[in-house]
């Protein structure tokens, strides 16, 4: 379902991009991939991480292809991997994959820099890209109160075995690591960008506020501990957790005054960590640049070029903060309307648009028109499939839509009328009586009858008879067994 977007000249920036996007509901880009709710930790309508007790049961499926995208020359401001990652997944998209990008979150540092966010750019971006190019789920923020509690641990226990001997160490319940502060490698981290903090001096003051020794900061990404958890392994949640701890506990801060490693399972501190991070083990699930009825459109290409010109969709005044869409049906694109020719235009209250937006009403027809509050020009012959994509907006609605777009161009397809199809033990004429609406999409069994969703007949599966109009009979008998 990903595409590229019309593009204008000139380029709006990433921002206005992404803005002007609608993200699908999460739980709709799960659903697409396999997840159910059940699979979800939500934050929010449009984020969500995957809980990674959902591998076991994707255990019996086969391994996808894996692609690495890597080694790529930037420019000066660093774009390139995440655009072209995204870019690919978009393409793999529009030939019919199941596609997915697996990027890092990117660091604060650079966002409020001069390079800015990490999210993709143009029109191969993430979307929400503020939330993913600020706090997201708050993984960063784990790391960072993950690897600054090392920092804080790592002093306090040099303070103390300075001043404890070592039968003191013991009734505390710690014994003496002889860190050596001149070999530590762990410096405190903070996820933006400051220069004055790589070289600073802690522990200034009164005795009570430890020794002083020179330290610095690193950016949070770069952190040891955002290398675990991009590395954890398991099957299944429990395991991943029981990995994090395990690598946790061999991670190294630096050395003793005899030159032996010191951990953070000598330091004491390794479950800690692992607490901290239990919640950024399970993996974000956003979604990339797209529109909503772009994939629709392209799955209706009939009904499409029935319409055959371009809608403008009023959603409020324009002077007062109001959207001017044109839903261009021959070029299958949504874009913003610059004032072109058109044959048809809506003028709604916006508040009505975001409403039915919002809930993903897939019949506009009934969730908007109905209400009254709208006014509509046409240029020529009222369009009924006009009326059918905007009661169509999900796949299922759509490809009916499509099939009876194609019936009333050729009610005969090629014999269609002549066919037969089997379903709920009957042998069943493929042509509706009425008015030949394809029974093998818009047909199913409801107890004793036979019905045409599409119009709403309704035959007795034991005569045909239709039992709203009498004078049609569907030819209809029992499967051999």
């Amino acid at each position: 379902m990903n595409h590229a977007a019309k593009r204008l000249t000139p380029v709006p920036s990433d921002l206005d991009i992404a803005q002007a996007a609608t993200p699908l509901p999460i739980k709709e880009v799960a659903a697409q991939l396999g997840l159910t709710e059940d699979d979800l930790i939500y934050f929010g309508k449009t984020k969500a991480k995957v809980h990674l007790d959902t591998l076991p049961k994707l255990a019996d499926r086969p391994m996808g292809k894996y692609i690495d995208v890597t080694a790529i020359t930037p420019t000066p401001l660093g774009e390139g991997k995440t655009t072209t990652s995204i870019g690919l997944v978009q393409g793999l998209g529009v030939l019919g994959h199941k596609a997915i990008a697996c990027i890092r979150q990117p660091s604060m540092g650079p966002t409020f820099g001069i390079k800015g966010g990490a999210a993709g750019g143009g029109y191969s971006q993430v979307i929400p890209m503020e939330d993913f190019n600020l706090h997201l789920t708050g993984d960063i923020h784990a790391i960072t109160a993950a690897h600054n509690l090392v920092a804080a641990a790592i002093d306090a226990r040099w303070y103390h075995e300075d001043r404890m001997n070592d039968e003191k160490l013991a009734k505390v319940g710690l014994s003496r690591l002889n860190i050596d502060p001149y070999r530590l490698t762990w410096n405190r981290v903070t996820d933006t960008n400051d220069r004055a903090l790589r070289k600073v001096m802690v522990g200034l003051g009164p005795e009570d506020d430890g020794r002083p020794r020179q330290t610095g900061f690193d950016i949070t990404v770069a952190s040891e501990i955002m290398a675990i958890l991009a590395l954890v392994n398991g099957t299944d949640y429990k395991s991943a957790l029981r990995d994090l701890r395990q690598r946790a506990g061999r991670t190294v801060i630096g050395t003793n005054k005899d030159g032996k490693p010191i951990t953070l399972d000598d330091l004491g501190v390794a479950g800690a960590v692992t607490v901290l991070m239990k919640d950024a083990l399970h993996p974000n699930l956003l979604q990339t640049l797209k529109q909503w009825w772009e994939p629709l459109m392209r799955m209706a290409p009939t009904l499409c070029d029935s319409v055959g010109a371009v809608c403008v969709f009023h959603a409020g005044e324009p002077t007062a903060g109001g959207l001017a869409i044109a839903i261009d049906f021959p070029n299958r694109e949504v874009r913003e309307w610059k004032g072109e020719d058109h044959g048809f235009r809506f003028n709604v209250q916006r508040e009505l648009v975001e409403t039915v937006v919002a809930q993903r009403a897939n019949d506009w027809s009934n969730a908007l028109f109905l209400s009254c509050r709208f006014s509509a020009w046409r240029k020529g012959q009222y369009n009924e499939y006009l009326y059918n994509f905007f009661k169509s907006l999900d796949e299922e609605r759509m490809v009916r839509a499509e099939a009876e777009a194609l019936r009333k161009h050729d009610p005969d397809r090629g014999g269609l009328a002549q066919e037969e199809f089997e379903l709920g033990g009957y042998i069943i004429e493929r042509t509706c009586p009425h008015r030949q609406a394809d029974l093998k999409v818009f047909g199913e069994i409801d107890g004793d009858e036979f019905v045409c969703t599409l119009h709403g007949w309704r035959f007795d599966l034991d005569t045909g008879v239709c039992r709203n109009a009498a004078d049609h009979r569907l030819k209809v008998r029992r499967a051999p067994s």
